[in-house]
């Protein structure tokens, strides 16, 4: 069983628009809603993949208990702890003019530490139970930077494997605690190393962690065990959005990573997975067909570790 900790859900909303004309009113034409947050992506791409999930986080107001009833909806219990304000809500814009693409992430609330630490307590609790642990996102408002840092302490006491996807100073101090698998798109990782290049960029990340996945948009993903290095990628007619596909492949990485594949075949999951993502107008969410026909078209090469 796969524990995925999101801790600043979501209600991921694709707004549909012909234009936007600054300082003017502006109509959408449609709007969809989605659950969202890196970690509801990881737990709802899992739960398509055959994977039992259970969804941690805080949960606020009544965006909170939509995301929560959607998730059940698909599969996925949830746990955590209920705060008053809403959780946030995400705007991405479709459009045919140059705010195509363009996301605009919301807030969400404030949480105490008393409440961060009611969480902490609630996690200790539930690890018994799960194999394996994802860790995705930001955290609310109020949370102390050293909390995924933290949260991987407890892991490594039982022995679980973390897959990890943050940023900031949270994967600063996160990485210290050496998580099974960390994923980084490449500008993430540029900004924590202060350097660039794919390659060597998950080849540095290999010090930290088992499994290293940078992940660098239509180049696909850079995969490293620390002794291997491979190159993924498959190309994809009609990409719809990518919004989730990180998530979808780190979805994929776990998947691979229960089922004992080797580097290659971790990274044939992880590459068909995120891509899957981009085939459908649900954003975040991937069907197993899709990555069943991409797994197979997925194109592999070795890679020399420069550090």
């Amino acid at each position: 069983m796969i524990l995925s900790v999101c801790p600043n859900p979501s209600v991921d909303v694709f707004v549909w628009i012909d234009a936007i004309h600054p300082g003017k009113v502006n109509r959408a034409t449609r709007e969809d809603h989605f659950p969202g947050g890196k970690g509801v992506h990881v737990a709802l791409a899992c739960t398509e993949m055959g994977e039992e999930v259970t969804l941690m986080g805080f949960w606020g107001g009544p965006t909170g208990d939509w995301i929560k009833h959607e998730c059940l909806r698909k599969g996925i219990e949830s746990t955590g702890i209920q705060v008053p304000e809403w959780s946030r809500i995400c705007q991405s814009f479709k459009s045919e003019g140059a705010f195509d693409e363009t996301e605009i992430l919301g807030v969400g609330p404030a949480i105490t530490s008393q409440q961060q630490d009611e969480f902490m307590g609630k996690f200790r609790q539930l690890l018994p139970a799960f194999s394996s642990v994802s860790m995705s996102g930001s955290w609310p408002q109020g949370s102390s930077p050293d909390a995924y840092a933290r949260l991987i302490q407890l892991c490594h006491q039982r022995k679980l494997p973390v897959f990890l996807d943050c940023s900031g100073q949270e994967l600063e101090l996160a990485l210290k605690e050496r998580p099974y698998a960390v994923h980084l798109n490449s500008a993430e990782a540029a900004a924590l190393f202060g350097r660039s290049g794919p390659e060597k960029l998950a080849a540095e990340l290999a010090g930290y962690c088992s499994l290293a996945a940078i992940t660098a948009g239509k180049e696909g993903l850079y995969l490293s065990n620390g002794k291997k290095m491979v190159h993924g990628k498959v190309d994809v007619e009609h990409c719809f959005s990518a919004v989730g596909s990180g998530d979808c492949l780190m979805a994929g990485l776990m998947v691979a990573t229960l089922a004992k594949q080797d580097l290659h075949d971790s990274a044939r999951m992880g590459v068909a997975c995120g891509a899957a993502n981009c085939l459908n107008r649900e954003l975040g969410i991937l069907h197993r067909s899709d990555v069943d026909e991409l797994l197979p078209r997925v194109e592999l090469k070795p890679m020399k570790l420069r550090k």
